[in-house]
């Protein structure tokens, strides 16, 4: 990926963030991810002859379809806001553990393939903090928020003029339902410590 694929992620993640507020009316699902167990096989002796079963076809959940068909197939609650570009971007309300995030959505197409099939990706992310018109970021804020990013694994916060966020971003041609409701989770948990650093940061100023 290119120097200028990467500065394009990073603002379009921060636009898609901050372009609106994260408040949802809708009542958040207590549990995001549920990831299904496979009941243990039966024990069976060495001679028990067993057919083999023809396997079932499974509808494809992966390549070409949209965010919202995505959701939707997740089974989550989630509010539609248009942005200024015409693009939509998704609300989705997270709880976890008593504690919730509206992660914000967006799906961007980044180019072709040779057959001409769409490249998408899928922005998601939350605001941490949102700055007062006359506020200046200070050092130690873009400490905390570099530290935070040395430590992630996954995703990563940034400062804009008008605040601080945690972004992250997933290819859409191969998420199913495990991937979203993943990532959803990684907002949350990378939201809540990114606010630990950038509140500390508030408290010395």
């Amino acid at each position: 990926m290119s120097l200028s694929m990467i500065r394009r992620f990073s603002f379009l993640a921060a636009f898609a963030i901050l372009v609106s507020g994260a408040t949802v009316s809708s009542p958040a699902q207590d549990d995001v991810i549920k990831p299904k167990k496979k009941a243990p096989a039966a024990d069976q002796d060495d001679d028990v002859i067993v057919p083999k079963s023809k396997a079932k076809t499974k509808t494809p959940t992966v390549g070409g379809h949209s965010l919202a068909a995505l959701l939707k197939q997740a089974n989550l609650q989630f509010e539609t806001v248009q942005n200024k570009d015409g693009s939509i971007m998704y609300k989705i309300p997270v709880s976890l553990e008593g504690q919730k995030t509206t992660v914000l959505a967006t799906e961007i197409q980044l180019g072709q393939t040779p057959n001409g099939e769409p490249i998408k990706a899928v922005l998601v992310g939350s605001p941490v903090a949102a700055f007062p018109s006359d506020y200046q970021p200070s050092m130690p804020l873009y400490k905390a928020v570099t530290g935070f990013n040395l430590d992630s694994l996954f995703g990563k916060g940034i400062i804009t003029p008008t605040g601080v966020a945690y972004t992250n971003a997933f290819w859409l041609s191969t998420a199913d339902v495990q991937t979203l409701n993943y990532y959803l989770f990684l907002v949350h948990a990378g939201r809540l410590e990114l606010k630990k650093r950038v509140q500390a940061v508030f408290a010395e100023e």
